[in-house]
């Protein structure tokens, strides 16, 4: 075949099939729009969404349309994994921090540990409790928040505020607000319908800019693609807009002393950071710079609390998977003279003294008050064991802030065996120390615990002497009447309030189970760690127990309301302490479902003891006895 005839049939054929692969090239790159939008929208994979985009947009065969639609949405999905950490976007010599994250999750996550999930309108028609003293209204026994506003809350951005100047000499702060909007339309079309009436300022990074001058303030306001950035100069914002785009490197972030604050911020919904050496060196700079010495009250806090040793505060308050938390942190550099906080300082527990606190308490304070010490330092310090006659002020100290390694006061919730009409209400309350010198320790508080005695009459009162639990306890009769139990367990030192209380502090001396092995607790008792000072720790169901067993009987009922919906809710407040670190963290865990919470209202009476059904009427409801005051109405029947 001639090579002329063989090359126009190769341009023939080449031409037949040109339109069907570029069809087959523009089904692909739809097929890969497609699923990059699959990714992005119910996938949530972000990074997938935007290979898939930038694949469709840097294609050279694709529909300009659809080219047009991949790069807006590449950028968003771009912005959208930049704002998983604002922080990133904020300038490297930021002074203070703020952010607000995903309020919207964090509401549906409350009200998932709350018990609202569900459809609700499936509880129309279902069994309900009237309300009382409103026949037009009852309440379900499993009420629900619609998956549709929970839904929206979910779409919820985040916002962060940067702090950059705090000079005295400024008469308004620096800095730079983010609000981040992924899928708030209406916010960011209230944002945008409003900006339209501001002057404009030339764009940054390509993207609409406003300026509002006003009332002795300022503000440059850009659009991007997810973000609104507000800042109180431009540089501020095109920082923040380069930052976006990966043209700046360096942001608050890649800071040390924030890296070490901010560690575990990601799932909190509010978190704050001060730099404080930063903070503190900036006002300092900027005093001497304008000519003015730093003023004497600058000068007695830097005597007082040692700014330019404190790294860092930290706040952080959010949901967990079970429960409510709030944590403050304050960081020290070496060589710290906080002379506030060193004072303060507590030593470290060492946990002995939970181990004497009985399994089933409601309440536990427990703190160190001295460290450990050697055999050698003991015989330093102490002085020899001897019988006290008469207590000084430096005897009490001495035990104090000496001889008393920690201690631990508990309050039991109320038994099966209840207390005789004539016996005072004393709760069930004791406290254990544990004693570097128990025999001293001993002579101290006999002396103390007999002086009340002497008040009335007698010389030298002398205790009762009685076998608990067999261990041998002195009891100490108060003039008021109630007598306070005393017991020595080798290094321990045990007083009691009750019998009751003795008793079970002394069987879980024995080898009972302490709080330790309380399976309600537990949850609590683990945030204790190696520089915990204190720890309070509670069980709301208990305490409430507790307040029910005191209250009259008009406020029991709602006492045992209470209880009965808190009963699996336990809280602690626990304080780290170290030379360079101090930490402060609250937990709530446990807390009560909105259905259990109506039930138990039903069980003592105060919401009607029978269900309404669909198309009853409401009875009039008594809420001095807690029933329907006509339950033999027409078309009414009780349970």
């Amino acid at each position: 075949m001639p090579l002329s005839l063989l090359w126009k049939i190769v341009v023939v054929t080449a031409l037949l099939f040109a339109p069907a692969m570029r069809s087959s090239a523009a089904t692909d790159e739809q097929q890969a729009f497609r699923n990059a939008y699959f990714a992005e929208t119910y996938k949530g994979d972000l990074a997938e969404a935007a290979r898939l985009y930038e694949q469709v947009a840097t294609s050279k065969t694709a529909p300009q349309e659809l080219v047009k639609e991949a790069k807006v949405r590449l950028a968003g999905c771009r912005e959208d994994m930049a704002a998983e950490d604002l922080a990133r976007l904020m300038p490297p010599g930021t002074i203070a921090y703020a952010e607000l994250r995903r309020p919207g999750q964090h509401l549906a996550d409350l009200a998932g540990m709350l018990g609202l999930g569900g459809d609700p309108l499936a509880n129309i028609g279902r069994p309900a409790y009237p309300v009382p003293e409103e026949p037009c209204l009852v309440i379900p026994r499993n009420p629900a928040i619609s998956s549709a506003i929970l839904d929206q809350l979910e779409k919820l951005g985040s916002v962060a505020v940067a702090l950059t100047n705090v000079a005295p000499a400024h008469r308004e702060p620096e800095g730079v607000v983010i609000l981040y909007t992924p899928n708030a339309g209406l916010m960011r079309g209230v944002a945008a319908t409003l900006a339209q009436f501001a002057r404009a300022d030339e764009p940054i990074g390509g993207f609409p800019t406003v300026r509002l001058a006003c009332h002795g303030g300022k503000a440059v306001i850009t659009f991007t693609n997810r973000l609104i950035v507000v800042g109180t100069g431009r540089d501020l914002v095109a920082g923040v807009v380069q930052r976006l785009s990966g043209q700046e490197g360096q942001s608050l972030a890649d800071s040390p002393v924030f890296a070490e604050a901010s560690a575990g911020r990601t799932n909190a919904l509010l978190f704050a950071f001060v730099d404080v050496q930063k903070a503190w060196g900036e006002i300092v700079r900027r005093a001497n710079e304008t000519g003015h010495p730093v003023p004497g009250q600058l000068a007695v806090v830097q005597g007082l609390v040692d700014p330019a040793h404190m790294k860092s505060l930290a706040l952080r308050l959010g949901t967990t998977s079970s429960g409510l938390e709030a944590q403050f942190v304050m960081s020290l550099a070496e060589g710290q003279v906080n002379m506030v906080y060193n004072l303060m300082r507590m030593p470290p527990m060492q946990g002995r003294a939970l181990a004497h606190v009985p399994a089933g308490a409601a309440a536990v304070l427990a703190f160190g008050l001295n460290p450990d010490l050697t055999d050698a330092g003991a015989e330093d310090v102490m002085t020899k064991t001897q019988t006290i006659q008469s207590v000084t002020g430096l005897d009490i100290a001495r035990e104090m802030f000496c001889n008393i390694r920690e201690a631990a006061v508990f309050v039991l919730p109320p038994g099966q065996v209840q207390a005789s009409p004539s016996a005072l209400p004393v709760p069930d309350v004791a406290l254990v120390t544990i004693i570097g010198d128990p025999a001293r320790s001993q002579a101290l508080w006999t002396y103390l615990l007999s002086l009340p005695g002497r008040f009335m009459g007698s010389e030298l009162p002398e205790p009762e002497h009685t076998t608990i639990s067999g261990s041998a306890v002195e009891a100490f009769r108060m003039p008021n009447g109630v007598t306070i139990f005393f017991a020595r367990t080798e290094q321990a030192i045990t007083v009691a309030l009750t019998r009751t209380a003795m008793r079970a502090a002394l069987q879980t001396a024995s080898g009972g189970d302490s709080v330790l092995q309380d399976s309600a607790l537990r949850p609590v008792v683990e945030l204790i760690g190696d520089n915990t000072s204190v720890a309070a720790l509670a069980d709301v169901g208990r305490l409430v127990k507790i307040g029910e067993k005191y209250s009259p009987p008009g406020e029991a009922m709602q006492m045992r309301v209470i209880g009965s919906a808190l009963s699996s809710t336990v809280a602690a407040i626990v304080l780290d302490e170290s030379a360079t670190l101090f930490r402060a963290q609250a937990e709530l865990m446990g807390l009560p479902r909105a259905d259990k919470l109506i039930d138990s209202l039903a069980d003592v009476g105060l919401l009607s003891e029978r269900e309404m059904r669909t198309g009853e009427q409401a009875v009039p409801f008594d809420s001095a006895v807690g029933r329907p005051t006509s339950p033999d109405s027409p078309g009414q029947t009780s349970h």
